[in-house]
């Protein structure tokens, strides 16, 4: 027989105190990877945005706007300057024969832009401006050069009344693309073409010899054209809802005729893109810009700026990096709009006032002793400078009024070719008197 078998007693083994430390700092990167991934997969709740909010679109009258149609034609008959060496100067410095073919060659853009601006039934909310983008048709830069280059050719023709019309034409038209709201790009297109209308009026008035009367229509329709903050306060709220329509498309709440066609989503699925995180940057954003624009300025105290992400890249670890990226890539520009509009409110009152002397100099015979002279027969009041908050600066001596610029510094006017080319020292030339 075998012997019995004993059992082995069994052995309680204590845990020592250094398994125990080892729980707590595993404990703790437990937690915060359980944070980190909460950071990463969590997005902010959205936001209210009721402050950003545009007039209802109208689609009342009439249901199917031709406006739209319209600026199509007119920016696809336009014909691009054929030599090259001619786009790099103003028109006023080409010779009368390329002026003459260019104008000639854009027959019918003119036409359709005179039925363009003579349109009774433009409606710039009409929800069928929402179909197609037409501000980023190559055509816009061609469409200065035209209109530049017939004013210069009916000037040199002696025809100066009809030139004055042109400039007043591109004039009407940059108030009109400024009224648009439904794509962003519309305001851009709309200070650049106000720009050119400065340039090319206050060429003309340098040399005018229209009667006062004749000055004094042009002067009121060009008053008229004046690119309004409020205007520029709505784009504010209509780029933020154009995103907010890329970034949810159906789910933004916003009317479907007024979604953007064909505009890819940009909200990939990716960890590190935050749908409400970046709308909310872009709220952000278009809130601060709204408030530069209701400041001069010479008071703007970068706080604007200060709220972007300035362009840099975001950080590898921010967990919505690709977001920030998104809206430094579709956003950035943003930054410029509001020395741009500073801008475009400084050339458009040194024109006015230059309208104002050139009245005076036609009634009376010599130029003004100061712009207080020219209250009330020729001005209202005298334009105050957006840079420096005084009024403009005359000087009857050199005939020269000019701006204090964009880096709110005077330099005394500076004259260049074409007239108001210089951002830091906008400027315009009196002209001779009583030739």
């Amino acid at each position: 027989m075998l012997p019995p078998v004993r059992p082995t007693p069994c052995r309680f083994v204590p845990v020592g105190r250094g398994s125990c430390a080892l729980l707590v700092p595993l404990g703790v990167v437990l937690l915060v990877l359980c944070l980190v991934a909460w950071r990463f997969w969590h997005d902010t709740p959205r936001e209210s945005d009721e402050d950003l909010r545009l007039p209802a679109s109208d689609t009342t009258p009439p249901p199917t706007h031709a406006s739209p149609l319209k600026l199509r034609a007119f920016l696809e008959a336009v014909r691009p300057v054929q030599q090259l060496s001619l786009r790099a100067l103003p028109p006023t410095e080409w010779d009368t024969p390329s002026l003459s073919a260019h104008v000639r060659a854009n027959g019918t853009a003119l036409d359709n832009l005179r039925d363009l601006l003579e349109d009774a039934d433009w409606h710039p909310r009409h929800a069928a401006w929402f179909v197609t983008d037409h501000s980023g048709h190559e055509a816009w830069p061609h469409v200065i050069f035209l209109l530049q280059a017939q004013a210069a050719y009916l000037g040199r023709r002696g025809e100066e009344a009809e030139a004055f019309t042109a400039a007043i034409d591109l004039a009407e038209l940059s108030r009109r693309i400024l009224e648009l709201t439904a794509w962003p790009g519309y305001v851009w297109r709309a200070q650049d073409l106000g720009a050119g209308a400065a340039q090319t009026l206050a060429e003309l008035l340098r040399q005018t010899r229209l009667d006062a009367a004749t000055l004094a229509g042009f002067q009121e329709q060009f008053t008229r054209c004046e690119p309004a903050t409020e205007l520029m306060r709505q784009h504010c709220a209509a780029i933020y809802l154009h995103e907010k329509k890329c970034l949810l498309g159906e789910q933004s709440g916003e009317p479907r005729e007024t979604l953007p066609p064909g505009v890819p989503l940009p909200r990939a699925g990716r960890l590190t893109f935050k749908v409400n995180a970046t709308l909310a940057l872009v709220a952000r954003a278009c809130r601060d810009l709204r408030d530069e624009f209701s400041r001069p300025a010479y008071t703007s105290a970068g706080g604007f700026l200060a709220s972007l992400p300035n362009g840099r890249p975001a950080r590898f670890y921010d967990p919505n990096r690709d977001g920030i990226a998104w809206f430094n890539e579709r956003l950035g520009g943003l930054r410029q709009l509001a020395d741009r509009h500073a801008l475009a409110l400084a050339r458009h009152s040194l024109v006015r006032v230059l309208f104002g002397v050139r009245r005076h100099a036609v009634e009376r015979g010599r130029l003004p002793a100061s712009l207080a002279e020219l209250v009330p027969a020729q001005l209202s009041a005298v334009p105050v400078d957006p840079f420096t908050g005084e009024p403009l600066v005359f000087d009857p001596v050199r005939g020269l009024i000019y701006s204090a610029g964009a880096d709110c510094l005077s330099a005394n006017g500076r004259t260049g070719q074409p007239p108001l080319s210089d951002d830091n020292e906008p400027t315009v030339m009196v002209g001779r008197v009583g030739d």
